[in-house]
């Protein structure tokens, strides 16, 4: 999270590499992805600066946006609803 959403020092370059990565998330991988913004307290200790936990939910939409099946599309909208 740090690296791709950023933290209290912002976000590094590696964010831009790590893109074509989540591009090519299948949906059980991108499911596993939303889980860990959702549940691991280290993801969630990153998400209390305004731009980082903005880029956050911006990587669940292009997340979200990689499914196709209703109740997988819930789960990412219950995550950025609480995040």
């Amino acid at each position: 999270m740090a690296v791709y959403c950023g933290n209290y020092w912002e976000c590094s370059n590696a964010g831009v590499i790590l893109e074509p990565f989540v591009s090519t998330l299948n949906t059980d991988r991108v499911r596993r992805l939303v889980s860990v913004i959702a549940t691991n307290e280290r993801a969630k200790s990153e998400l209390f600066q305004a731009k980082t936990k903005a880029r956050a939910i911006q990587l669940l939409h292009v997340l979200k946006a990689k499914l196709t099946i209703n109740s997988h599309l819930v789960e990412v909208d219950q995550v950025i609803a609480t995040v």
